[in-house]
């Protein structure tokens, strides 16, 4: 399991989006806490736009480095620092925590849990 959730990131911090997100199943949910533009629960095609749509305001890249991974009966803990430059020229460096179900050998639900407040300022107008 922690496979595949290694193999999802390379490949997001590949920029190869469309390969990501066979990994995750077509009728996979992803929730985001919080008050931004897209937290809430989102289907596989919503949140793969919102991703696509994240990673464009990022001329030079958007780093997802993976950290200490967990994982017990079909769900994987996982730690992730961001790291990139926005296109307004904030750095944008938060933490992550992700829980994974993983089935199949495809990711079909996953939370997302960051510091919501960090992002917030990095899109709030200056």
């Amino acid at each position: 399991m922690k496979d595949v959730i290694q193999s999802f990131f390379d490949r997001l911090n590949a920029n190869d989006y469309d390969s990501a997100f066979q990994l995750v199943d077509d009728a996979a949910r992803w929730w985001v806490p919080g008050a931004l533009p897209f937290s809430g629960v989102k289907t596989k095609t919503e949140y793969l736009a919102i991703a696509r749509a994240i990673q464009a305001n990022f001329p030079a890249g958007f780093r997802l480095t993976l950290g200490g991974m967990v994982a017990e009966g079909g769900k994987v803990a996982a730690e992730a620092e961001s790291l990139g430059v926005h296109k307004n020229g904030r750095t944008y460096a938060n933490k992550y925590h992700f829980l994974f179900e993983v089935r199949g050998g495809r990711i079909v639900a996953a939370k997302e849990y960051m510091d919501t407040q960090h992002l917030a300022m990095l899109i709030a107008p200056a």
